[in-house]
């Protein structure tokens, strides 16, 4: 468990240093050097970067234990553990400022000093991984409050394309030709999907920020699914797709954000069209469980190979390379759907089957939770 670990030993005392040194290599650690002197001790771990320093408080030099510490601290968080014998009020006072990790008394037993560099060193891990989860932590804000920001900008100039283009169409201001009908076309329909692809990583961002109220009221789930219906329409008759639905009477109306769960319904149901064939089925059931609305949309497409189903729910996470390139689109639909329906405290999952197709069922509580 010690191999590798690597302590620097800062004592004057020639025959003490030479002790320590000897008791810790017995017990698996490596310590090439040991020093007298606190500007040494400095030296050496800008040199070796050591794993610990073992610093005697009472250096008979220029400089002493304390201040030699203190100004490791200021370039490294290598964690210092004081050696002393005894030492006046005053100069533990200056110790305690420099917050080391611990006082070990001279002379201890080899038991002891095993038991002292194994509870240090664990402790040193834990603020290490504490202190890069605040850093991840941070880093993921400032992603999100970047994200926000630029898709904000870019949704300005964006509207105005689809705007024109749309005042293009209607041909209020004189006719296209034919080219030109289909270059407004097209102009109008990326514009509608940079959009679409905008508003998700905006809502991403949100989500990850917490800063997406829900406004809850009375919601019908079978108004919902006529309303999402009516939205994908023009890709279900492309592609000659029946869509199937199945309302339970005894569901009544649950407590939720009208807008966010129809925001889910249509991801799943868009997804469900994207990856079907030509002339399937999709099917779309809404029924009570206990006290939650259980919501599972089906479908006979390309289906999710199984070691793929992992990847889902993960932030622009394209399950199969080959797939996203031909149907287009950055993955994140299912991912703002989960973290939509965790935030009404709900649950969210996926069964498929390779070349047979993909069954999503995602459940609500149909009272709001407090």
């Amino acid at each position: 468990m010690n191999q590798g670990k690597q302590i620097l030993v800062v004592e004057d005392e020639i025959i003490t240093a030479k002790v320590i040194q000897k008791k810790l290599i017995s017990l698996g650690y490596n310590v090439p050097v040991t020093v007298a002197s606190g500007e040494e001790a400095i030296k050496k771990v800008k040199e070796n970067n050591p794993d610990l320093v073992l610093m005697d408080i009472n250096l008979e030099t220029k400089m002493d234990g304390i201040e030699a510490a203190s100004i490791i601290r200021s370039f490294s968080n290598i964690p210092v553990i004081y050696l002393t014998t005894h030492s006046d009020d005053k100069t533990l006072e200056r110790a305690k400022i420099t917050e080391p990790y611990a006082y070990m008394v001279k002379p201890f037993e080899e038991k002891g000093l095993q038991i002292n560099l194994d509870v240090i060193f664990f402790k040193h891990k834990i603020e290490r991984i504490n202190h890069e989860n605040e850093a991840l932590i941070q880093a993921s804000k400032t992603k999100s409050e970047f994200m926000m920001a630029v898709t904000h900008e870019l949704r300005t100039p964006l509207n105005a394309i689809i705007g024109f283009s749309e005042i293009l169409k209607s041909k209020n201001n004189g006719t296209l030709n034919e080219t030109q009908e289909k270059y407004v076309e097209r102009i109008h329909s990326s514009g509608n999907n940079l959009l679409g692809i905008i508003n998700n990583i905006l809502d991403l961002s949100s989500a990850e920020a917490g800063k997406i109220a829900l406004s809850r009221e009375k919601i019908s789930l079978g108004v919902l699914f006529n309303d999402v219906i009516d939205i994908v329409k023009e890709s279900t008759i492309s592609k000659k797709i029946q869509i199937k639905t199945e309302i339970d009477p005894g569901l009544q109306p649950i407590e939720a954000d009208k807008n966010r769960v129809k925001q889910v319904i249509y991801n799943i149901l868009n997804n469900s069209i994207k990856f079907s064939n030509p002339e399937g089925i999709i099917s779309m059931t809404a029924k009570k469980e206990g006290d939650m609305a259980q919501v599972t949309i089906s479908d006979r497409g390309i289906g999710i190979k199984e070691e793929d189903l992992r990847k889902l729910f993960n932030d622009f996470e394209q399950i199969d390379k080959g797939a996203s390139r031909h149907y287009g689109g950055l993955g994140l639909g299912l991912v703002i759907s989960k973290k939509l329906v965790d935030l009404h405290g709900g649950k969210i999952g996926v069964k498929s089957k390779y070349g047979e197709g993909t069954t999503i069922t995602f459940s609500l509580p149909i009272t709001a939770k407090s």
